[in-house]
């Protein structure tokens, strides 16, 4: 760190500037004064102050200075967001710098076209001129020049997704920077070098550039670019869930604006806002409130509706992450108002509430609800046209129906949706082939499961936005565990966890945990398994999550079952089944009457193990659910055998069988063939029980299932 100072600040050599005139002098003060009021946001004083300077210094005939203050003028239209206003005065700038022969005046014009097409998101005509604006540049010399010029392309980069070009583009600019001794944009230029290198996924090197970068603004006395590296610390601190030390950088970014007196309502809304947030992850929740309270206080005291509508919205939002689902419908509901009204009438934020709460509805099962609300807003994303969100509200409809057994509707609504998007957007149409993934596995259809997931998997190569990326390496990871390839499994659930730490999704780091602890349990690492699901559960009854802590027992109980600690299996299973009793979780019951069935088989309590295996058969072929059937049907076969009910035992496993081996589902066939085996020792064919239980055990140990094991006592030495 002293060593980046000491290169920006060592001692130059001392050059006299030539003498000005007073007309010089006034016109080299109204240039400084219409750039500081330009950088601080006053636009019209700038505006104003380059116009003066432009009339004195066509007054004397000075095309260099006319130059400067049009490209000023320029500027100053383009932060109004006046563009019509700004093009003909760039045009006339540019050709007065052509007109110049002088190449500064020129990059810098080029350097301003390509920075009026950058505000307006025109990001190929703005890398178009910034490119030449460097070209332009670089004979010149001059650092301050390269040095923007590069920093302005770098940006046109990251707004294309290229953050690892724009990250080459920034280190020279931080090198120019201290070549140059151009201490006034080194602070900016070191903080977003750290902005790319925390894109390319380096969180360690990027929060060391952020911290280099507040310094740096410390040391030269730029409180603007102190606060913005402030914030951006808080945020990382969030992400890296250090919920104190975000706070402290929340409340020093408060304090520094205060004190600044520049900063509008909106930013310390905004502020109060990341505050609750930050105090809600830490578990203080009283701190929480008020900071809360305090940012709706402040969103209604300015009397702008818009403010406020934001304020709840975004607590809302930040409810609804963290799994507060009635206080984020609350908040929501309220926000809503001002739209239903016609108070408000922005299309993009009335379609994010509506969609947030057809969620909620989806997952508090009020499924007529989410229906309603989610074509409500397929309506107004139509009539305002936009494919994006309709694709978005299509998604929503697909879930809802899928949550109510409509697998082949869920998928007309997901069809429906990838058609409307376009070949850039990775990001949605990932999310929707994991849904597509999942009912075609649910379906029995393992290989086109695959399929999807590799397709989504592909489309992480052009996604930078990190739940996505955790959602699709989730998914595909539950699907892997079932082909054998634990490496790749395991890779993926422990990279996901840390992407659901990382943005706060207490919901998805639950479920991702569950997963990895049930993971651990299917592949015989035992105590792993039981650490991971406890903490999962912990969460689920911290979010009030019934159905998942539910699932999360069970896997628990299945976890003690395979240790042989049956009894401790028994309690838990029964604890799991009734608490999806009491939400009416027909499916997830069934999964636990089949498993609670095996642990009862162990205990020898065999009439209740059959009852619970009935009973799990009936619901999933009413379901269509076929894993559990594939399982339960062999579970029951073996069963028969031990009871000399060879014909129905035999009929079951065939059964299971055949749909496992037409489904690609490997443990099920495994299963399968396992109670085969049974089945065919149980009459004394012991050639057919070897058959079948050296192919039972060959799945088992391609999956790395422990339940390989049990079949060892029935092999010979050669098949092991």
């Amino acid at each position: 760190m002293q060593n980046l100072l000491n290169r920006l600040f060592k001692r130059q050599p001392t050059i006299t500037a030539p003498a000005l005139n007073p007309e010089e002098q006034e016109m080299s003060t109204l240039l400084e004064t219409g750039l500081t009021a330009l950088e601080q946001g006053y636009h019209d004083t700038a505006l104003e102050t380059y116009q003066r300077g432009l009339e004195l210094a066509r007054r004397r005939g000075d095309s260099a200075a006319e130059e400067r203050f049009l490209s000023g003028i320029a500027a100053a239209y383009v932060a109004q967001k006046n563009y019509e206003a700004a093009r003909p005065v760039l045009d006339e700038a540019l050709e007065l710098a052509r007109q110049l022969g002088d190449n500064r005046a020129l990059a810098r014009c080029l350097n301003n076209l390509g920075s009026y097409f950058a505000q307006q998101g025109d990001w190929g005509n703005a890398q178009t001129f910034h490119q030449q604006a460097l070209d332009t540049a670089r004979p010149t010399g001059s650092s301050e020049i390269i040095a923007l010029t590069l920093e302005n392309l770098a940006q046109d980069y990251m707004r294309q997704d290229n953050p690892s070009y724009a990250q080459h583009l920034l280190k020279e600019a931080v090198i120019v920077t201290q070549a140059g001794q151009q201490v006034q944009l080194a602070a900016r230029i070191l903080g977003e070098l750290a902005e790319a290198t925390l894109a390319m996924g380096d969180r360690v090197t990027g929060q060391k550039l952020l911290t280099q970068a507040l310094h740096v603004a410390q040391q030269t006395g730029q409180p603007d670019q102190q606060l913005r590296w402030l914030q951006a610390l808080a945020r990382i601190e969030m992400e890296n869930r250090n919920y104190t030390l975000a706070v402290d950088y929340y409340q020093s970014a408060e304090n520094l604006a205060l004190r600044l007196g520049r900063e509008s309502s909106e930013f310390f809304m905004n502020s109060a806002l990341e505050l609750s947030t930050a105090y809600q992850m830490s578990g203080n929740s009283t701190q929480a409130e008020e900071y809360a309270t305090r940012a709706l206080a402040q969103a209604r005291s300015t009397g702008n509706v818009i403010h406020e509508a934001n304020a709840l919205t975004r607590l809302g939002m930040a409810a609804y992450t963290m799994g507060d689902y009635s206080r984020a419908q609350s908040f929501l509901s309220e926000g809503l108002a001002y739209y239903d009204s016609g108070s408000l009438t922005d299309p993009d934020m009335h379609l994010q509430i509506l969609l947030t709460l057809g969620m909620i509805a989806m997952r508090q099962g009020r499924f007529a609800e989410a229906s309603e609300v989610a074509e409500r807003a397929l309506e107004l994303a139509r009539r305002v046209q936009n494919e994006k969100r309709q694709a978005e509200v299509l998604h929503l409809l697909g879930n809802v129906a899928l949550e109510q057994g409509e697998r082949s509707q869920a998928l007309d609504y997901w069809q429906r949706a990838l058609d409307l998007l376009d070949a850039n957007a990775h990001t949605q149409m990932a999310q929707l082939r994991c849904d597509i993934a999942r009912v075609r596995r649910a379906s029995g259809d393992f290989k086109a499961a695959l399929n999807e997931y590799e397709k989504a998997l592909l489309l992480l190569n052009h996604i930078n936005h990190p739940p996505t990326r955790g959602l699709v390496l989730s998914n595909a990871a539950t699907l892997y565990t079932e082909t054998g390839d634990i490496d790749t499994a395991q890779a993926f659930y422990e990279e996901s966890i840390e992407i659901a730490r990382m943005v706060g999704d207490l919901r998805a780091e639950s479920l991702r945990l569950g997963n990895l602890g049930w993971f651990y349990a299917l592949t015989g690492r035992f105590q792993q398994a039981q650490s991971r699901l406890e903490e999962a559960m912990k969460i689920s009854r911290a979010l009030n999550d019934t159905l998942m802590y539910a699932v999360q027992m069970n896997n628990l109980a299945r976890n003690y079952y395979l240790m042989k600690d049956y009894g401790t299996a028994y309690t838990m299973h029964k604890q799991a089944i009734a608490a999806a009793t009491s939400i009416d979780a027909t499916l997830w019951l069934a999964v636990f009457q089949s498993d609670m069935g095996e642990t009862l088989v162990a205990l020898d309590r065999l009439p209740e193990a059959e009852e619970l295996y009935q009973a799990a058969l009936s619901t999933s072929e009413s379901l269509d659910d076929r894993e559990t059937l594939v399982r339960t049907q062999a579970r029951l076969a073996s069963l028969y055998a031990r009871t000399g009910r060879f014909a129905e035992g035999g009929e079951l496993a065939d059964q299971s069988e055949t749909a496992a081996r037409k489904m690609n589902y490997r443990r099920g066939l495994a299963g399968a063939l396992a109670a085969q085996g049974d089945l065919a020792q149980a009459r004394g064919d012991t050639e057919a029980a070897l058959r079948y239980y050296t192919e039972a055990y060959r799945l088992y140990t391609i999956l790395h299932d422990p339940t390989a094991e049990r079949l060892v006592q029935f092999l010979p030495d050669s098949a092991r």
